[in-house]
């Protein structure tokens, strides 16, 4: 009876041994196949992002090739513009005038005589550019002058030419012709009065006066002077504002949100 109670236990024990190794065989065959979807999981994703990537070159590609032709189409347009313009100026005779197409100017054909063919459009161009010549700057802030001190219109705006200088406020003529100068000088309640003058290379080409209103019982009026003036000046020509006579030691030209003190040019012809 001992010995059968014995082999009932050794069976017993058998019986769990195998129980447990064949749950230990099915715990490390799910551990591998986790592994395995873990690891093409990862692969799925790599592949995603290297056709994410793949995806956005194509459409770079894409949207250049799209750039180009739209550039090459362009470049057609132009070629086709200019042989119709020069055959248009090869019919015309010396005396005759030009009006650009892409411009709103006439051009004297003088200008035009080394245009007959498309090596020299650069020179023509550089001839063009010669008439786009403007500028406009203003004052920053309230600044006081002595006299035959230049005013200082130290905020550039516009400059078609590079002809103007905001740290001194003078321009150079890029070219000779007939420009139109146009200047404003404000002055303070306390400044009284003060004259400015348009200088040409020395020269004075225009004066205003600028009166604050400061006599009697008001003394509260700020009235801006502006002068404009049309004149010729040769190519390289200083232009700018001098401040000539003022009420005390210097004149205070005022510019602020308020009112500004400005100085504009540009070729007329």
């Amino acid at each position: 009876m001992k010995s059968f109670n014995i082999l009932q236990i050794v069976v017993c024990l058998f019986v769990c041994a195998c129980v447990v190794h064949a749950g230990s065989v099915e715990n490390s065959d799910n551990e591998a196949l986790k592994k395995q979807v873990q690891l093409l999981e990862t692969m799925v994703e790599q592949q995603f992002d290297k056709m994410q990537d793949l995806t956005a070159r194509v459409d770079q590609m894409e949207q250049r090739l799209q750039n180009m032709e739209e550039s090459e189409e362009s470049m057609r347009e132009k070629m086709s513009h200019g042989r119709e313009w020069l055959t248009g100026l090869e019919t015309m005779n010396d005396t005759e005038e030009i009006r650009d197409p892409d411009d709103d100017y006439m051009i004297d054909m003088d200008l035009l005589s080394a245009c007959h063919n498309l090596t020299q459009l650069r020179t023509c161009s550089k001839q063009w550019s010669d008439y786009r010549i403007a500028f406009h700057a203003y004052q920053s802030t309230n600044r006081c002058y002595s006299n035959k001190e230049m005013i200082q219109y130290d905020v550039e705006t516009m400059d078609f030419g590079g002809g103007y200088t905001p740290v001194d406020g003078v321009f150079d003529a890029p070219t000779s012709g007939v420009y139109v100068f146009t200047w404003t000088a404000v002055t303070t309640k306390q400044t009284g009065w003060f004259v400015s003058q348009l200088i040409v290379d020395g020269e004075v080409r225009g004066s205003i006066t600028s009166d604050s209103d400061s006599v009697g019982y008001t003394r509260g009026g700020i009235h801006p002077a502006t002068g404009v003036v049309a004149t010729y000046v040769e190519a390289g020509k200083h232009v700018y504002i001098q401040m000539i006579q003022v009420t005390g030691a210097c004149g205070t030209v005022k510019s602020d949100g308020m009112v500004r003190s400005t100085f504009s040019g540009w070729l007329l012809f």
